[in-house]
């Protein structure tokens, strides 16, 4: 059997008391009650210091409130969208004005039956976009899907005769 020095002993008999005395502190403290961790939690939400839903990962009373009123903030966006310096929505940080379409000229009408038809050969050809950001055609997308389809070169031709 192995025999420990006095400085040895002292410090086990140290650890043993520190043990004990954390077992008694979580005993007095004991479980909380439903209506314990309810009442906490209703005061964490009076007192904002819930983490907001989202990615900042910060208390709703950070992101509550503001020095600036509504009035002016609505005042601010009229003057921004005046101005042509209102940010679209969306993730590519363009401003409102470089996202709208430029107009474009209605002398050359065309009927609604040679709109289908167009719309019909540029989805037969792969010629239409694919949903998204990306802005690939369909036959970019999915090559294989048209082998042996007329390139989309030669349709534009073909629609410009």
């Amino acid at each position: 059997m192995k025999t420990f020095t006095t400085p040895t002993r002292t410090v086990l008999a140290v650890l043993a008391l520190a043990a004990a005395a954390t077992v008694q502190a979580q005993d007095a403290n004991g479980e909380k009650t439903r209506q314990q961790v309810l009442a906490e939690l209703a005061q964490a939400q009076r007192n904002g210091e819930l983490i907001a839903a989202g990615e900042r990962g910060q208390p709703t009373k950070d992101l509550l409130g503001s020095a600036v009123s509504r009035g002016q903030v609505q005042a601010d966006v009229a003057r921004a969208q005046r101005s042509g310096t209102l940010v679209a929505a969306g993730e590519r940080g363009q401003l409102l004005d470089e996202t709208v379409a430029p107009a474009v000229s209605t002398a050359v009408a065309k009927t609604r039956a040679q709109v289908k038809a167009e719309f019909a050969d540029a989805a037969k050809s792969g010629d239409l976009l694919v949903a998204g950001e990306a802005g690939v055609t369909r036959r970019e997308a999915a090559p294989l899907a048209y082998r042996g389809v007329v390139e989309p070169s030669t349709t534009l031709a073909k629609r410009a005769n």
